[in-house]
């Protein structure tokens, strides 16, 4: 299946996107922070990534603005 990168910090969102996504066969990885979520970008291939605007640290804008960074540089 498809590859989904789940960037949330609340464990109850966490779940229900877990559930609801691999209810419909895709594979979920959650990412708890945007630290964790700005490394699995960067280390792994993913068909979509779903990213909360606002988690502790990195929140996901900040995220989203070093992915597409890297993605000119290289």
């Amino acid at each position: 299946g498809r590859r989904i990168l789940v960037a949330e910090d609340n464990p109850v969102n966490q779940l229900v996107a877990k559930l609801m996504l691999e209810k419909y066969g895709f594979d979920v990885r959650i990412a708890v922070d945007g630290d964790e979520a700005l490394k699995l970008i960067l280390a792994e291939p993913w068909d979509l990534v779903l990213m909360d605007g606002s988690m502790p640290g990195l929140d996901g804008f900040e995220v989203t603005r070093r992915v597409r960074e890297h993605e000119v540089v290289t």
